[in-house]
Parts: C-alpha cells; structure tokens; sequence
C-alpha cells in the first residue's frame, strides 16, 4: 500500500489569505466593456480527464454608477469630455463548455450574452436664440442605450504540463488561446446613434491569450473534524491584440494574476477565497467611434470572498462577491462598489 505524506494548511492561514484587505472600496472598470477578473472554473483546482466534459454557467452582475480619474472619485463631468459617463448596468451571461481531449488536454469555448444598459449626457454645442452673432452654449443633452446581444466568443486549450502524480503534488497547466471578434460593433439607440466602441457587444478585435495555472491540495479538517482536501491555486493570464482590428483599434494588452482557495466547511460546503489582480495597458483607438485614448488603462487589485455548495460529487453552485483594495483608472472612467458573480457547474464522463 502506498503511503501519502499529507501537507496540512492550517485554518489561520487559510481564513487570513481569504481577509486580506477586506474593506469595501469601489471597483472600476471602463463604460463599457465591464467584466469581472475573477476565476470561476472548478478546472483549475481539479483538472479534466480523458473523455470528461465540463459545463460551466456563469452570471455576472456590474453596476458601474460612479466616476473616478486616478484612484479619486469625482463628479460627473470633473474632466471636460464630448460626453459625460453616468452609469452603465452589466448582466452578463456566460456559458463555458470545456472537453478533455486526453488526459492532459482539454480544449474549451465561452459565449458571453449582454444584457446592457448605459447613460450618458452628449455635450453640445448650440447657436443661442436671440443672441449676438455667433454666440453659442452647450446644451446637455441625455443619451441611453439598452440591448441584449452576444459578445465575443472565446476559444481556449490548456495543456497539462505537471500532472498531480499524488492528490498532494502539484499540478501545473499551460493556457492559450484566441478571443474572436464575433460581437456586433454597430448597436444603435432608438435615435440611430451608433454607441461608442468599447460599449459595444463586441470591439472588432482579434486577441491572443496565454497563461499558466498551478493547484496544490493541502490537508485540512472540516468544522465536524473530518480530514478533507483544500486546492490552492495561483494563475496567470496574458490577452493582447493579435493584429489591428476593426476601426483600427487594438485593445491594450492585459494581464490577470489570480490566487485562490476552497476551504472545505462541511463535506460539501466549501468557502471560497480569491486575490485578483488585473492590469490593463491603454488602447489604440485607430479610427474607432467615441473612444478616447486618455480614458483607457487601468490596474486593480481585488478581493472577492464566496461560497460553494455540492448539490452532487460532479455539480455544485457558487457565488462570490469582488470588492476593490486597489485601482487607478487613467483619464476619467467608471467604477461600481461591489461585484456579484453566481454559477452553476456540472461535469461528467462521455466515455468510459
């Protein structure tokens, strides 16, 4: 009989990664294309194996209702812009199907629906009435737009370069892939004004991703004192433009780095811990309509605490809830106070 050194993670530790920092500041993110840095793929705790599919429903929810240029918050129209940003409301819906190829390969698409709802006030300006010759004022004029469309679709493979030979060794991936530029650019509103790019379903991009996950299990009791397996986990993530896109726009490159853990409560009531760290570079905006280049780019840091419950051993629901210890946004953008994110999640063997 083989015998299994176990590596014990203590409570302490383990509760203190998961409260690091935990205060509830605004997060940010640009009018538009808001998401949340966040890992929800049981997969990177528990690889796939030959012939096992994945699916992974998420919901996510952003409301981003408060401007900030730097890490302050100002008031709306601080920075003199042709518009001024006054909230954009997020529900974003994102399906995942992931399939093991091989016992180390698996190959995997994300479809993203939006549902979408952004505000602004146009600035313009209009000659006075009655004024002298030449004369003119700007006059605020409210704009909204409200769609619910498909984003961009997601392709990725992730190869399993370290397998866990032990459930306490460690178990190291590589992660490519292509973001596809499958979202419409030309939503309009109910006055036929077409919506700034990055408020679009999709932004006209081809981009490439490339990153690296790390799991390790540590030993640990449960509150009933029953011995359980904790996966801790740290990934990174690179997305960059591959090539100019439409309006001749190219995203700016992004880095994500991820660390996180499941503590298991009760056999099948895990608390779940995240430290999210998101790096934006600022775009180049081509030709493309209503973007401004000084209002791109941004860093963050984040914490996001959740839950996890096993409704079986191959499907569970979770949520978590993502709050900011960090940001700086350039120029002026907006940020919401707190971030929900809810999923559901079910594996299973295709071939035996």
């Amino acid at each position: 009989m083989r015998v299994y050194h176990r590596q014990h993670l203590t409570v302490p530790l383990l509760l203190g990664i998961l409260l690091v920092g935990a205060r509830p500041v605004p997060l940010l993110a640009s009018c538009g294309q808001a998401f949340c840095p966040i890992e929800t793929s049981s997969i990177v705790e528990n690889p796939l194996g030959a012939g096992q599919l994945y699916l992974n429903f998420v919901y996510e929810h952003i409301d981003q209702d408060i401007p900030y240029t730097g890490t302050n918050r100002v008031r709306v129209g601080r920075i003199p812009r042709f518009h001024d940003e006054i909230s954009t409301r997020n529900n974003t819906y994102k399906f995942t199907l992931e399939y093991g190829v091989t016992s180390r390969l698996t190959v995997g698409a994300l479809f993203p629906l939006l549902d979408r709802l952004h505000r602004h006030i146009d600035n313009e300006e209009q000659e006075v009435i009655g004024g002298g010759l030449g004369e003119t004022e700007i006059v605020r004029v409210p704009n909204r737009w409200r769609y619910i469309e498909f984003g961009d679709m997601q392709l990725t493979a992730r190869y399993l370069l370290l397998p866990q030979t032990t459930p306490y060794t460690p178990a190291l991936s590589l992660i490519v892939g292509l973001k596809l530029p499958t979202g419409r650019t030309g939503v309009r509103n109910d006055d036929g004004e077409k919506a700034e790019l990055t408020l679009q379903p999709g932004n006209g991009s081809w981009d490439g991703i490339v990153g690296v996950s790390l799991v390790k299990n540590f030993s640990v009791q449960t509150v009933r004192r029953e011995t359980a397996l904790a996966p801790v986990f740290i990934s990174a993530l690179g997305r960059f433009p591959v090539g100019t896109g439409k309006f001749g726009y190219e995203p700016g490159g992004e880095m994500f780095l991820n660390l996180g853990l499941a503590y298991p409560l009760l056999r099948r009531l895990d608390l779940l811990g995240q430290i999210n760290f998101h790096y934006k570079d600022r775009d180049d905006v081509g030709h493309a309509p209503g973007v401004v280049q000084a209002d791109t780019g941004r860093e963050e840091l984040f914490l996001s605490p959740g839950v996890r419950y096993r409704l079986t051993d191959s499907m569970a629901i979770y949520t978590l809830v993502q709050f900011a210890v960090y940001r700086r946004v350039n120029g002026i953008q907006l940020t919401s106070d707190w971030n929900f994110t809810s999923g559901i999640f079910y594996r299973f063997t295709l071939l035996s």
